[in-house]
């Protein structure tokens, strides 16, 4: 049987990869993956782990520096149905905190790949690269707001609102 972990915490520039039985632990209610990278070849792969842990309460993705917590790059087109479909969507009903640190595009597949509650606190701290020119900066931001708005919306038109703390955008 796997282990009864509900709490795992990995920190520091190293590898860990998404067969790690510590993963895949169902009564999982803590993940904090900070610093590593490799985890996940791409959002299918990060999807089927995190399918398997339905208890995550608090997620915390932060791949080390100049690292990523995928080997794969995926382009982040979410605009059509069928697309999230075929990389796959989880449920995480009871997530009440998400923090990514990421690539751009990479975080906008991993946050198109996640259905959580309208009440989860998010912090994202995204990193592009600036040298590709200010168009394919603003496609990059336009895909990340569309990957949040897919999220927000239904409760939008159902009437509810939302108001953000803090929203800042900085290059570095």
């Amino acid at each position: 049987p796997p282990p009864r972990l509900r709490v795992l915490s990995v920190s520091g520039e190293q590898s860990i990869s998404s067969t790690n039985p510590l993963l895949g632990c169902p009564v999982l209610t803590h993940l904090r993956l900070d610093g590593v990278f490799d985890v996940w070849h791409d959002s299918r792969d990060m999807v089927a782990t995190l399918h398997g842990l339905p208890n995550l309460e608090q997620l915390v993705l932060s791949a080390g520096s100049g690292l990523s917590l995928f080997t794969e790059v995926e382009q982040p087109d979410i605009s059509t149905a069928a697309t999230l479909q075929q990389r796959g969507v989880v449920s995480l009903p009871r997530l009440q905190s998400l923090e990514v640190v990421e690539d751009i595009h990479r975080t906008t597949m991993l946050l198109s790949s996640l259905d959580f509650p309208l009440y989860c606190l998010i912090r994202i701290e995204v990193q592009g690269d600036s040298s590709l020119g200010e168009q394919a900066k603003q496609r990059s931001l336009r895909a990340l707001a569309q990957a949040m708005d897919s999220h927000y919306n239904p409760a939008i038109k159902r009437g509810m609102s939302f108001r953000v703390a803090l929203a800042e955008l900085r290059e570095r």
